[in-house]
């Protein structure tokens, strides 16, 4: 299987796209914004006890308590640091990494150590999206730069691989509460059949595949399915899978032409439903301030508007319900801020500083002087 490596970690994907249409002067304030935009994704473990948070800027796994919101640990790991997955007793944490090959690193969600780590040839694609099966035995990681694009299938216990063929697969995929079910969208949203680790089913896309964002999220129910639609306006549509698979949208709105935006995009990613299904959260980049919408399922409608920093990115959201911690893009430094998903308000914003002595505490250096 030959992988091509496409690098589109959030850091560099925001370095990037912003770098663009930017004049040479602004060339600085681009740079300074992509060093400080390195925290990759957010999971929280099904007990709820902790949120952890890789930074594939640096290479590392930030572990915070959710009672105090407070970082517990700070650990290196080698290479990019990326994709996050627990087994169902949280023991285990499930860690993707890069550093020229591919790894699934297995910690011990209470004391932080390392367990394991399982090694895979240079032809695997790097792995920015995982996803636990709801019985532990199986991880699922789209890699959509290989050839074939296909979705990788761990076995937790032993590490052996298959992979799933799946043409003009994005990079993202989420799992059915019955565990019975997985979707990814594609040239269409493809079902996978988990027991038999194949395509059973392909459901059109409202629109062309290319305008949608690669994250997808499915109610604690399994009855529907989200989607998030790049454009101006940028939509979210909600897919009733139990009714002939009907389609609501809803519309997010559309954002000025900025230097940093010259298309006025909205882009709607981070989806996330509350626990009780009753709310969907999701996060816009690009949009000036940053903010993350709440939308009420059965009103189907946007019930608030939380504003953040720059670029709102993940979410996860406590097993009570009760919190929702956001990972937040500053020029200044990124960090997490945790939002009472009750009222909507800020109650805390936990700093990631960037370890001293490190590579990138000295190109910071540049942003702070210039």
């Amino acid at each position: 299987m030959k992988i091509s490596i496409l690098l589109t970690s959030w850091g560099l994907f925001f370095g990037l796209s912003i770098c663009q249409n930017v004049k040479a002067n602004d060339k600085n304030e681009s740079l300074c914004l992509a060093i400080n935009s390195n925290i990759e994704a957010i999971r929280i473990t099904p007990d709820g006890s902790k949120a952890f948070i890789t930074d594939s800027g640096i290479g590392r796994v930030i572990v915070v308590s959710t009672r105090s919101d407070t970082i517990l640990a700070d650990i290196p790991v080698s290479g990019k640091t990326m994709a996050i997955g627990f087994s169902p007793d949280s023991k285990k944490a499930y860690i993707t990494s890069s550093n020229g090959s591919s790894h699934v690193n297995v910690f011990d969600v209470s004391s932080h150590a390392l367990i394991q780590s399982f090694s895979f040839p240079n032809d695997v694609d790097d792995l920015e999206q995982l996803i636990v099966s709801k019985d532990g035995r199986r991880l699922y990681a789209p890699m959509p730069n290989a050839t074939p694009a296909s979705i990788l299938v761990m076995d937790t216990a032993t590490g052996g691989v298959s992979s799933i063929p799946v043409i003009g697969l994005k990079n993202g995929i989420a799992i059915s509460p019955s565990d019975s079910l997985g979707y990814t969208i594609s040239e269409k949203i493809a079902v996978i059949d988990t027991a038999l680790n194949v395509i059973r089913a392909r459901l059109p896309l409202p629109g062309q595949a290319s305008d949608f964002t690669s994250d997808i999220a499915v109610s604690v129910d399994g009855s529907i399915l989200a989607l998030g639609k790049i454009g101006h306006p940028a939509e979210i549509f909600l897919m009733n899978l139990k009714d002939g698979n009907k389609i609501n949208s809803i519309y997010l709105g559309s954002e000025k032409s900025t230097k940093k935006n010259p298309n006025g995009l909205l882009f709607p990613g981070g989806l996330t439903f509350s626990p009780d299904g009753k709310k969907l959260f999701v996060s816009h980049n690009f949009t000036q301030p940053g903010r993350v919408s709440v939308i009420d399922i059965k009103k189907r409608s946007i019930v608030a508007s939380i504003i953040l920093g720059n670029f709102p990115s993940g979410i996860a959201i406590t097993r009570d319900g009760k919190k929702a911690y956001v990972l937040v893009h500053e020029e200044g430094g990124a960090n997490i801020a945790v939002i009472d998903t009750r009222t909507n308000g800020m109650l805390a914003k936990i700093s990631v500083q960037i370890p001293a002595g490190s590579q990138l505490e000295q190109k910071k250096g540049i942003c702070k002087s210039k």
